[in-house]
């Protein structure tokens, strides 16, 4: 408990003035880690998409109540920053709400010409304010919220607890057979991001095996080759065909980037699914047609008629 850490004995805990500064501690240290932990799973859901159990933020927990035992005024210092943090977020929320009225207000007087004149001149003026004041204080929330959330940093356990769920929330989606192409490639970005090719402080994908970067490529490969032969096989012959696939294959011709793949190499990537597709084409009348028509697609595509964005 966090009285045997603090080593109070049973005199002291008979001193009536002294204990009530023990229970003051408490109430501090049971708002701190409440407000931490809030903090935590918010920061964690929208940031990195994940969400850690109870157990998990039990860490958070143990490492406040020790820094209590050790400096109990570090508690008190967190709980007031947790105070302007809470301000600041309602003083912004009450900001937001206010420009909301007052741009639809704003909106409805447009459809009077001296009403839109006033509200023009407002804008300037009281909307400028407001959006002024939000923004000042957003910063400042920011700052105070950073604070707040670099003592997080020093915890261990709830490190390698995010690794893990980072771990199984990216091989979730790799695993996912119904993960497409572009659900693939938003892996690639969050995996980017998270390891220190995003950020070098960062890094939270040591719980992924080494080779994850290759079985994504690998996943991508074969996800964009079968997406592009579905529609080839499953299109209907007729007026417009060769303008529909066309602008299938021109669609992945844009991307750009696949995997750690990007430019020349995603190019190569792709014009070697194409080819592949093309003899993989059941052979009948229809996709002989189809075929000559993406043999056509790749021979612009080398003349270099589809730009990347």
């Amino acid at each position: 408990s966090l009285l045997a850490k603090m080593n109070v004995d049973e005199a002291e805990m008979r001193n009536e003035g002294k204990m009530e500064k023990h229970v003051e501690l408490f109430d501090s240290l049971e708002t701190v880690q409440k407000g931490y932990k809030d903090l935590c799973r918010e920061k964690l859901t929208k940031d990195l998409g994940i969400t850690l159990s109870d157990a998990d933020m039990e860490s958070i927990d143990a490492h406040l109540e020790q820094k209590a035992a050790e400096k109990p005024g570090h508690i008190f210092e967190l709980q007031k920053k947790l105070e302007k943090q809470e301000s600041l977020s309602g003083s912004i929320a009450g900001l937001e709400d206010k420009i909301g009225t007052f741009d639809r207000n704003k909106k409805q007087g447009d459809k009077d010409e001296f009403a839109f004149l006033g509200y023009f001149v407002m804008d300037h003026t009281y909307g400028a304010a407001l959006r002024g004041m939000k923004e000042r204080r957003a910063g400042k929330e920011g700052d105070v919220r950073s604070e707040i959330l670099s003592e997080i940093s020093q915890i261990v356990a709830l490190h390698a607890a995010i690794k893990e769920a980072v771990a199984r929330q990216l091989n979730e989606v790799l695993t996912n057979t119904n993960t497409t192409s572009e659900g693939l490639n938003k892996l690639q970005e969050r995996f980017d991001m998270l390891s220190d090719k995003g950020n070098k402080k960062l890094n939270l994908v040591d719980k992924l095996p080494p080779n994850f970067q290759e079985k994504l490529d690998k996943a991508i490969d074969d996800k964009v080759g079968s997406e592009i032969y579905t529609s080839f096989e499953s299109a209907e012959l007729g007026q417009g065909t060769f303008s529909r696939l066309e602008r299938v294959v021109e669609s992945y011709m844009k991307v750009g980037k696949f995997g750690s793949r990007e430019g020349m190499d995603a190019r190569s990537m792709l014009m070697a699914n194409l080819s592949e597709i093309a003899e993989n084409l059941s052979d009948n009348a229809d996709n002989r047609a189809k075929r000559i028509m993406l043999y056509r697609i790749m021979n612009k595509a080398k003349a270099g008629k589809y730009n990347e964005k």
